[in-house]
C-alpha cells in the first residue's frame, strides 16, 4: 500500500497462470487484498485497465471505453464503484470483438471444465 501512496502505478496481474491460480477468477482475491489494503473501488478498477494500457505504452488505445478504443469489456448488473462484488457475476463480456451474454460464456466454461475433470 505504501507503493501505491507514494505513486507507483499498479496492475492487476494474478490471472498469471499457476498452480491452482486459475487465470479469471483468481483476480477476485487480488481485488479483495487491494480492498484491505485501502485501495478505492475506483483505483482498483483501473489498476485493470487504464493502468495495464499505460504500462503497455498504449494508454487510451485500450483499458477505456471510448470511440476508437479496443472495446473489451464486463458487463455487471451493478456500479463496482459502489461494490466490487458485482464482478464475480458478469452479466455479458466483450472479448475479441464478440459480445457474449452470460449463458454463452458459462457454457464455453463449462465445456472447459469437463475438459480438465476427464483429464
Amino acid at each position: 500500500m505504501e507503493l501505491h501512496k507514494s505513486g507507483v502505478p499498479m496492475i492487476m496481474s494474478s490471472d498469471s497462470p499457476q498452480v491452482f491460480n486459475v487465470p479469471g477468477f483468481s483476480i477476485h482475491r487480488e481485488i479483495e487484498s487491494m480492498s484491505q489494503a485501502g485501495m478505492s473501488n475506483y483505483e482498483i478498477l483501473k489498476t485493470g485497465s487504464v493502468n495495464c494500457a499505460e504500462y503497455f505504452e498504449q494508454g487510451g488505445e485500450w483499458g477505456v471505453l471510448k470511440p476508437g478504443a479496443a472495446a473489451e469489456f464486463v458487463m455487471v448488473q451493478k456500479n463496482p464503484l459502489e461494490n466490487l462484488e458485482t464482478l464475480k457475476r458478469p452479466q455479458a463480456i466483450m472479448i475479441g470483438g464478440k459480445f457474449m451474454q452470460r449463458d454463452e460464456f458459462m457454457l464455453e466454461l463449462n465445456l472447459i471444465r469437463q475438459k480438465y475433470i476427464r483429464q
